[in-house]
């Protein structure tokens, strides 16, 4: 279960998503699939236990694992879906960054490769399995591979599914012991853009030195997620994030001596290609 969202000081949390978002999730299976082909059920199932059972992955295994998935796409296309859908609800995996030579495959798991084949098939059963998806992961890597999965399908319109899925999942582990890498979140949050992106990136600032004057006195977000959150202010969609760069500098609660470089040196970084993150520099020196 997800725990309660707490907002940061004089920073509240951006609204919900609308109800129908958050409960499509919990709608029955609407138009009836298509007859399930066994055999890719099989072959995930093979895949699953060839990897599960092996130390390494070889040049060649990678190219087969790539080679077996492209071939069914061609031959099923969209009469796969169904044994993909299956797959992903077991919760089964492969982590190939944990085998010598996982570098070699497309993907870091096998989950990911096989989210990548669905969004190489497409239409709107591929859709609907992946909006199944990111509404019941939390892992970084896979929400971020979803949300581009559905812009690249329907451009704008599970941009609230996405943005939700995001902020749920950053609230949760950006005060997480969990070794989980959260880049792909913020990255998904600068791709998408918008006021609810900027919102939720202000509540991570990195422009004290000292709890006593951090917006958000939560000591358990470590320094990587306040300075990913500044990074991503800084590359949102036409320089959305530059007023809140340049308000967490000039924030007049934090003393000069314990103000931190990181919102002066994305700004810094912005000013290439956004005029007024240039101007807000002069303004501050």
């Amino acid at each position: 279960m997800v725990e309660a969202l707490q907002p940061s000081a004089g920073r509240p949390l951006v609204s919900p998503a609308p109800e129908e978002s958050r409960t499509a999730g919990r709608r029955t299976e609407s138009a009836a699939q298509p007859n399930q082909p066994p055999e890719f059920g099989r072959e995930l199932d093979a895949l699953m236990a060839q990897f599960k059972n092996t130390p390494a992955l070889t040049p060649e295994g990678a190219t087969d694992l790539q080679r077996r998935l492209q071939q069914q796409v061609r031959e099923l296309g969209t009469a796969a879906v169904p044994s993909i859908r299956d797959f992903l609800r077991s919760q089964e995996d492969v982590d190939f960054d944990t085998l010598s030579g996982g570098e070699l495959a497309e993907q870091p798991t096998l989950r990911l490769t096989v989210f990548d084949t669905l969004r190489q098939i497409g239409g709107a059963e591929a859709i609907e399995v992946a909006l199944e998806q990111l509404r019941t992961t939390q892992a970084p890597a896979e929400i971020a591979l979803l949300a581009r999965t559905l812009e690249e399908a329907a451009p704008g319109v599970y941009r609230d599914e996405a943005m939700w899925a995001a902020m749920i999942a950053l609230h949760v582990l950006a005060r997480s012991t969990d070794s989980l890498e959260v880049r792909p979140l913020f990255e998904t949050l600068q791709a998408l853009g918008g006021v609810e992106a900027m919102t939720t990136l202000e509540q991570f600032p990195h422009n004290a030195d000292m709890a006593q004057y951090l917006r958000d006195k939560d000591t358990h977000i470590s320094p990587t997620v306040m300075t990913y959150a500044l990074i991503a202010l800084a590359g949102l969609p036409d320089g959305e994030g530059v007023s809140s760069l340049a308000a967490l500098a000039a924030d007049p609660n934090v003393p000069v001596a314990h103000k931190t470089a990181g919102p002066f040196q994305m700004l810094a970084q912005a000013a290439a290609e956004h005029v007024q993150a240039g101007q807000a520099l002069v303004e501050l020196a």
